[in-house]
């Protein structure tokens, strides 16, 4: 896991990228794009973004952009797969093992719940 700071405005992710890592929002704002300057939505503090692309080997499928300064801490796809297999137990078991993966554990129950 590393901490990455961006300055407003940085394209993090560009729609059709290879994915490389996951990203969870640590400070500031994300927005996504489908389409040049259409917002599709944003995230910030706490929010996750990126993992579709590491699960499905897919291209990304929006563009993620600093709509301020953020700092990000990221994970590579191999460590997101090794966590997924290392804590693949079923329904509820899997979300409290998930939870108590130290950077895994301020993410959403949702989305904790999908992993």
């Amino acid at each position: 896991m590393e901490k990455k700071s961006y300055k407003k405005g940085t394209k993090i992710i560009r729609m059709g990228d290879i994915g490389e890592f996951f990203y969870v929002v640590d400070s500031g704002n994300i927005q996504f794009e489908k389409l040049e300057g259409v917002p599709l939505g944003s995230i910030g503090r706490g929010g996750t973004f990126g993992e579709l692309a590491l699960l499905y080997d897919c291209p990304r499928s929006v563009t993620c952009i600093a709509i301020t300064d953020v700092v990000l801490w990221r994970v590579d796809q191999m460590t997101v797969r090794n966590v997924k297999a290392t804590y693949a137990v079923k329904d509820q078991a899997a979300g409290d093992a998930i939870s108590k993966i130290p950077f895994l554990a301020p993410l959403h129950q949702s989305l904790r719940d999908w992993l």
